[in-house]
């Protein structure tokens, strides 16, 4: 009996791993491929944002709206509950602030603040 393997025996070894790490590999795919996955919740996913059928947003609701945005602080909290799937409650706090202020008269006068501010600087 051989304490070590022999060449031959060797090369079957590294073929047999070789196989069996890339049936792990697809294996692994098609399992993270059929995990349903959850849309993330974000400002595009809002009714009152501008979707296909409705008018497209002018570039001063645009800015109000990103203004809104990180007024009420969702950005600070965004990547940890998007990017990462992490449940942070101040995430869920920040964007129900953002919805009120998104849907309130702050959204109005921040477009009408925009709007002012391009205005003296295209003059």
């Amino acid at each position: 009996m051989h304490a070590f393997p022999t060449e031959r025996g060797l090369t079957i070894f590294v073929q047999h791993t070789h196989w069996i790490r890339h049936a792990a590999a697809a294996l692994l795919g098609v399992a993270i491929a059929s995990v349903p996955m959850k849309a993330p919740a974000s400002p595009a996913a809002e009714p009152s944002v501008a979707t296909a059928e409705s008018k497209p947003l002018s570039r001063a609701e645009v800015i109000a709206d990103l203004r809104l945005w990180r007024r009420a602080r969702v950005d600070v909290y965004a990547d940890l509950a998007l990017s990462y799937q992490v449940h942070v409650a101040e995430y869920e706090k920040a964007l129900a602030e953002y919805r009120k202020l998104r849907a309130g008269p702050a959204y109005q006068a921040e477009v009408e603040a925009v709007r002012r501010e391009m205005d003296q600087a295209s003059q």
